[in-house]
């Protein structure tokens, strides 16, 4: 499951009778059986993606209940010490071992979860609350403190290419921000997309997230999809930097084409896939129909006229009354320019050609 001299790592996770999980089996790890440090979980409605990862953070503590001695021994005094500080607990026997008790708070502690549509910790509670602590509890120079927070904002939005940065807190808490012009402003007026990256990826970064597993439902949600393109890279880039490794279930064709092929676990009715080989860079329609399982990439009123139309050009009737009036029909609601009218027409130029030809 995981070197605990190394951080957690999850390396494969059976499931049985759990929900919807009858007989269930995935693995997290690379062709050399190396823990992944991310993971990209998809499927369409209902394969389980927010119940794996519900499953993983609800099982934190139960899982560990059948740990034996061997392992709790396999901790060295330092790794007890540290253990015990950051959970405030001590050693549970005379013998040095660590208690059972001990193992599963320090499990718990290892796993963090964000669950779609809610943020670890809102930026407006937790930034005040880290400023106040470094400035005023532990004395820290405060250009320099606040040279910090925009040193991660600037890591988190420069590959995003949002210009805003850092500014300033003032006496009440509140937290102020200003764009490249110089222009300050609160941090109510940021965007819902800038809100949610600062809410997550800030929060990991102040808070100093190391050797931890975690888990993220939906990160596509109030990003602008060129955010989604882009936002993959920096969670890879902080699970690498800080030895965690970070489970992602998403519904974006925009993340799922920006994540290296053997990063992506597919989860359908008869198991999970986890053999792609073309998933990094490839277009958002291939995601859509390969991956995700989409039939259709239009809605399906404009793809039924499609339909009918191509079905008639298949059969040469491109020069009926009934042809012209579908089409205008189309090129009503989509435009003359619509790429895929193009398309058409071209088929339409080539087929009326060979007509041509035959009649000869």
């Amino acid at each position: 499951m995981f070197d605990i001299n190394k951080g957690l790592k999850l390396k494969e996770i059976t499931i049985t009778n759990y929900k919807l999980f009858e007989n269930f089996k995935i693995n997290f790890v690379d062709n050399q059986d190396n823990p992944l440090p991310l993971i990209v979980i998809a499927g369409i409605n209902g394969t389980g993606k927010t119940t794996l990862l519900e499953a993983i953070y609800s099982f934190r503590k139960r899982c560990f209940t059948k740990l034996d001695d061997i392992f709790m021994s396999a901790l060295d005094d330092g790794e007890k010490r540290s253990c015990i500080k950051e959970i405030n607990l001590s050693v549970g026997n005379e013998s040095g071992k660590m208690s059972t008790q001990t193992i599963f708070d320090y499990s718990e502690y290892k796993i963090i979860y964000f669950p779609a549509n809610e943020n670890l910790q809102n930026i407006k509670e937790f930034l005040p609350q880290y400023l106040f602590q470094k400035i005023f509890n532990e004395r820290a120079d405060v250009e320099e403190t606040y040279a910090e927070v925009r040193k991660h904002i600037n890591l988190i939005f420069e590959g995003l290419k949002i210009k805003i940065e850092f500014d300033s807190r003032d006496g009440d808490g509140n937290l102020f921000f200003r764009n490249k012009k110089g222009k300050v402003f609160s941090i109510d007026d940021i965007s819902t997309g800038e809100k949610t990256l600062l809410s997550k990826i800030l929060y990991l970064y102040i808070q100093k997230i190391k050797n931890k597993v975690i888990l993220i439902d939906e990160p596509e949600l109030s990003l602008h999809p060129a955010w989604q393109n882009r936002v993959l890279k920096l969670y890879e880039n902080f699970a690498k930097e800080n030895n965690c490794q970070i489970i992602i279930a998403t519904h974006s064709p925009h993340i799922l084409g920006s994540a290296k092929s053997e990063y992506v676990r597919l989860l359908t009715e008869d198991g999970v896939v986890d053999n792609f080989s073309n998933t990094y860079g490839a277009k958002f329609s291939q995601i859509l129909t390969d991956i995700m399982g989409v039939r259709d990439l239009r809605t399906p009123e404009i793809n039924e006229k499609f339909v009918v139309i191509e079905d008639m050009i298949i059969d040469n009737k491109f020069d009926t009354q009934e042809f012209k009036e579908k089409w205008q029909e189309l090129e009503n609601i989509l435009g003359k320019n619509y790429f895929d009218l193009k398309l058409l027409k071209l088929e339409i130029a080539s087929r009326r050609k060979d007509v041509q030809n035959n009649q000869k």
